[in-house]
């Protein structure tokens, strides 16, 4: 099933974008060949998944990568945004890589 999405345009006008997958990028992440279809096939076995990657750590300095620890983010009572590790009780197997994280 299709979705209807109504975007505000920097001309000021309304267009309307059919779509089956929305996808939401920060202005600084930078992504290799081959990153989306991983999470589209989540979103395949069900519409109302949300498939979020694991985002890898480039130093400002030395442009070095480094692999992300894997962690979830949430906001605490604050409103602030924060990451926490994923506890070693979820990650009993290879399968609890891709499976979700609540």
């Amino acid at each position: 099933m299709l979705a209807g999405i109504t975007c505000k345009m920097a001309s000021l006008k309304l267009h309307v974008c059919i779509l089956q997958v929305l996808v939401f990028l920060d202005s600084h992440c930078e992504v290799n060949s081959g990153w989306l279809e991983p999470l589209l096939s989540h979103v395949k076995t069900d519409r109302h998944n949300v498939a979020i990657p694991i985002i890898d750590i480039i130093d400002p300095d030395s442009f070095a990568v480094e692999s992300s620890p894997l962690v979830r983010g949430g906001f605490n009572w604050g409103l602030f945004y924060r990451w926490d590790p994923v506890p070693q009780s979820m990650l009993q197997d290879s399968d609890s890589l891709v499976s979700p994280i609540k």
